[in-house]
């Protein structure tokens, strides 16, 4: 997560389809994800996920939705989430190693919550100085 920029950045897992790649809205350049690419993350990961957070690029009704997501060559998958992100969720770390997430309610469920089902607390004890993989999936509306 960046909190300092408003367009994400992303490499999809392996055998996502995006669709052709479109003008990015700050540059122009043709390396941002199409208008209709659905982007869904699961923190900690989709297994058992504590928080999901989903967007359509262009949806104008989501106001957790990045200004536009650019696509970045990689192996492992990364979702920069933008500072959108932070519209929706409260995000507390902790300098022991602990990462929490808390759905504000500033935007339809549609569009991000809790899975307060999957049994599993809010908080989650991760490597300190290491990054704690999240899983995510990109598609198009008409997946």
């Amino acid at each position: 997560m960046d909190t300092g920029v408003g367009i994400a950045h992303l490499t999809p897992p392996v055998g996502s389809s995006v669709g052709p790649l479109a003008a990015c809205p700050s540059t122009g350049l043709r390396q941002c994800a199409p208008n209709g690419t659905v982007v869904t993350l699961y923190l900690p990961d989709q297994s058992a996920p504590v928080a999901v957070y989903s967007f359509v690029v262009g949806q104008s009704d989501n106001p957790l939705r990045p200004d536009g997501v650019v696509m970045v060559n990689g192996s492992a998958v990364l979702l920069n989430t933008s500072r959108h992100f932070l519209g929706g969720f409260d995000l507390i770390y902790e300098a022991d190693g602990f990462v929490g997430y808390r759905w504000t309610g500033n935007a339809s469920g549609a569009h991000g919550g809790m899975n307060a089902a999957a049994g599993v607390p809010c908080c989650k004890r991760v490597v300190q100085s290491a990054v704690h993989p999240a899983s995510a999936e990109v598609g198009s509306e008409r997946d």
